[in-house]
């Protein structure tokens, strides 16, 4: 399924006008224990975006939310909420680079987040039910700024569906504007700084 995924976003082809559509569907919606593993949630992570970022379909097409809430509980099944690394550790030659199943982690946990503000639903994945330290991180570069942005959407998506207060909008601009001026706008030196 991933490397016909591939072929298909690499070909540029329309995936519902051809004979795979029926194979992504039922690779999509295989729920047993049996397909809970490794290869599925790369596919739907690959799915997600390749359908999040279609030019052709938007990312409001049908099923995006549901590949969105597929990776948070396949996540969870796999046991990434109790930290990739403990989790796995002993496991390098079934599972591969520890690396590549944080990134998973992450990007499903980012699917989480659009999928969230996009539909104001609430996190599949929720705050707190995971050792968010482990995305409290100086890392610089994607991974980084990742995190950073994970740590931030993930708090206020919690503050903002509290069944009780207020939440600090203004509070939660600010968050925003320092997230976007310190990880994400490049500002060009100064003259005054290369004298």
């Amino acid at each position: 399924g991933i490397i016909l995924l591939l072929h298909k976003i690499v070909k540029g082809c329309d995936v519902d006008d051809d004979c795979f559509t029926e194979f992504f569907c039922y690779i999509r919606g295989i729920t047993s224990g049996l397909t809970f593993s490794l290869h599925r949630i790369q596919f739907l992570l690959l799915n997600y975006f390749q359908r999040q970022f279609d030019p052709k379909r938007g990312a409001h097409a049908g099923s995006v939310h549901l590949l969105a809430e597929s990776l948070g509980s396949m996540t969870d099944m796999l046991g990434f909420r109790a930290g990739v690394q403990k989790h796995y550790k002993d496991k390098f030659e079934h599972v591969g680079l520890i690396f590549t199943l944080q990134s998973i982690w992450y990007w499903s946990l980012y699917a989480d987040v659009l999928n969230s503000f996009e539909n104001g639903k609430s996190l599949t994945v929720s705050y707190g039910s995971f050792d968010e330290e482990e995305l409290h991180s100086l890392e610089s570069g994607r991974v980084g700024k990742l995190k950073r942005f994970l740590v931030l959407s993930r708090k206020i998506l919690f503050d903002l569906n509290k069944p009780r207060g207020i939440p600090d909008i203004e509070g939660m601009l600010m968050q925003i504007d320092h997230y976007l001026s310190s990880c994400l706008l490049y500002t060009s030196p100064s003259p005054r700084d290369s004298t």
